[in-house]
């Protein structure tokens, strides 16, 4: 069975939450192609919510199972885990404390189910200058109508 790229890389990240690194954050919008494209990066205290500094990976559902657009496409949970990691080893940001989010992007996965994602714009929305965070649902080849949790908290 092929698991969904999005699904490899929240289950990713909160494998690396687990292991100690609560700094590491996930950003997504689509576009008009109606690609989703997510950021994983490791934010700093301080830094304001839609700062993505120390980017891990930029990835983009135009090129499906190939996360990082260098034709690698055997990914587990672990093996993607292990290389965002040493990719996070050289920003001692993603190993600091933040609980806040961990605890925020755990309700985000429940909210999303295990095929759905997250987004914080779109080409027509702009849900993050509202305060909020759409949550689509997808099922096969159908997304469902967003539904809405608040932001995350700061970093």
């Amino acid at each position: 069975m092929v698991v969904k790229p999005s699904t490899l890389i929240f289950d990713a990240v909160t494998r690396l939450h687990e292991r100690g690194m609560q700094g590491l954050r996930v950003r997504a919008n689509f576009y008009a192609t109606g690609h989703w494209r997510c950021r994983v990066y490791a934010s700093r205290a301080g830094d304001e919510p839609d700062r993505e500094r120390d980017q891990l990976l930029s990835y983009t559902s135009g090129r499906d199972q190939d996360i990082f657009g260098d034709g690698r496409r055997d990914w587990t949970v672990e093996s993607l885990a292990d290389e965002l990691g040493g990719r996070a080893a050289p920003f001692p940001d993603a190993t600091r404390s933040d609980p806040a989010y961990v605890e925020w992007f755990a309700g985000m996965r429940e909210a999303t189910g295990p095929d759905g994602v997250f987004a914080l714009w779109d080409d027509y929305d702009d849900w993050e200058s509202t305060g909020r965070v759409a949550v689509i649902r997808v099922h096969g080849d159908e997304r469902t109508a967003p539904d809405f949790l608040p932001l995350p908290p700061s970093p």
